[in-house]
C-alpha cells in the first residue's frame, strides 16, 4: 500500500478532486520523472517510493526451470483466447441482439 501511494497512488487520488486536474496531471508528471532518476542513479535500483515502502529489487537465481515464463504464456492464451472465445459461446445472441440495436441506433 505505502509503494503504491508512493509511486502513483496519492496523485491518482487527487486527481478526483474537480478544478484541480491539470495542475495534478503537471505535478504527476514531474513525479515519475523523479522516481525515474531515482530508480536509475540508486546501486541497488530502489526508486523513492522502494526506499519509503522498505521493499528490495529482488534478483531470480541463475537456472530457473522456466516454469513462470510458460505459466505467463498460458494465461495470456487463456485471458486472450479461451475466455473470449468462452464469453461469445455463452452470451453470443445477446451480443448480437445488442449489436442490432446498437446498430438500428445509428
Amino acid at each position: 500500500l505505502l509503494r503504491w501511494l508512493a509511486l502513483s497512488g496519492a496523485v491518482s487520488i487527487l486527481m478526483l478532486v474537480p478544478g484541480i486536474g491539470s495542475t495534478i496531471s503537471l505535478i504527476g508528471f514531474a513525479w515519475v520523472l523523479a522516481l525515474l532518476v531515482s530508480t536509475s542513479t540508486n546501486r541497488l535500483h530502489q526508486g523513492l517510493h522502494d526506499r519509503w515502502a522498505r521493499s528490495v529489487v529482488v534478483q531470480p537465481a541463475p537456472g530457473g526451470s522456466g516454469v513462470a515464463i510458460v505459466t505467463c504464456l498460458v494465461l495470456v492464451v487463456i485471458v486472450a483466447v479461451v475466455l473470449p472465445l468462452l464469453v461469445l459461446a455463452v452470451a453470443g445472441d445477446q451480443i448480437q441482439t445488442i449489436l442490432d440495436q446498437m446498430g438500428q441506433s445509428v
